[in-house]
């Protein structure tokens, strides 16, 4: 089970983004994966424990079986660690991965 921290969630988009602790890409956490676990509501800077699941179809990356966690159990204090290596790969990736990316989503 792979811990992280989450970055922004949003119960009314219905979904967000968990950070790994262990450095790997982010992963999108989707409200019904919330309510499968029973927990009423993820806030930034929690931290969680979850299954890292595939989309088949898009290959994306989402958190599944979450639980809550303390701060302490993650390695993190105080709040998410700046992203600066995954800033980094995705700006590596080009303006047309990113452009496809947030039309997709919203932002």
């Amino acid at each position: 089970m792979a811990s992280g921290i989450v970055k922004w969630f949003n119960s009314q988009k219905g979904y967000g983004v968990v950070q790994p602790v262990d450095g790997g890409f982010n992963v999108f956490v989707r409200i019904a994966a919330v309510e499968r676990a029973g927990i009423g509501e993820l806030k930034e800077g929690q931290a969680i424990g979850f299954e890292i699941v595939t989309d088949h179809r898009t290959g994306e990356l989402f958190a599944e079986d979450l639980i809550v966690r303390a701060a302490e159990s993650t390695g993190l204090t105080g709040g998410a660690r700046a992203d600066s290596q995954s800033a980094t790969r995705f700006s590596n990736l080009g303006a047309d991965w990113a452009a496809a990316f947030y039309s997709q989503y919203g932002w």
